[in-house]
């Protein structure tokens, strides 16, 4: 059974790999991108999967716990469990916030955790939000479904 440091072009692949990873892709959106290229894992007769780039990339110090690194978080964003605790709602119903669309947020995109934008007045927002919910209720003013427009970070382009 071969490894990868024995695979002919090993450095080629890893430099392939960090490349697409440095440029934001997942890492379902790697390996098909591998397979795109003809490159195929040593130990493997199928194809690359998320899961095969996943390990290589931990396995290279290449991503770990994404939480751990604050670097990526811009102004104004927090962990959405941190912006459950501090609106005092659980993280699945923010969660559900998130997919309606009632508040601003994204994904790492190796691992997906949420990252959420809420600045003090959203937060109050949101608590509103919260006190007015109830089972049953299907309909909430705009005011308080509506998150305010997100300030650009420094350098973002605006969208077209």
């Amino acid at each position: 059974m071969r490894t990868y440091g024995q695979l002919e072009g090993f450095e080629e692949l890893m430099d392939r790999v960090v490349a697409l990873r440095q440029a934001g892709l997942t890492t379902q959106r790697i390996a098909e991108q591998l397979n795109a290229e003809g490159f195929r894992p040593p130990r493997c007769r199928g194809p690359f999967n998320a899961a095969i780039v996943q390990q290589m990339l931990y396995r290279r110090g290449l991503i770990g716990n994404e939480r751990a690194d604050h670097a990526i978080l811009q102004p104004g964003e927090c962990w959405l469990a941190e912006s459950g605790g501090r609106v005092g709602i659980s993280l699945n119903k923010l969660r559900d916030w998130v997919r309606r669309g009632w508040l601003h947020a994204r994904r790492t995109p190796i691992q997906g955790y949420w990252i959420a934008w809420a600045d003090e007045k959203e937060v109050e927002r949101l608590r509103r939000l919260l006190a007015e919910s109830r089972r049953g209720v299907s309909s909430y003013p705009p005011s308080l479904t509506t998150p305010k427009p997100r300030p650009r970070a420094k350098g973002e382009k605006a969208n077209p």
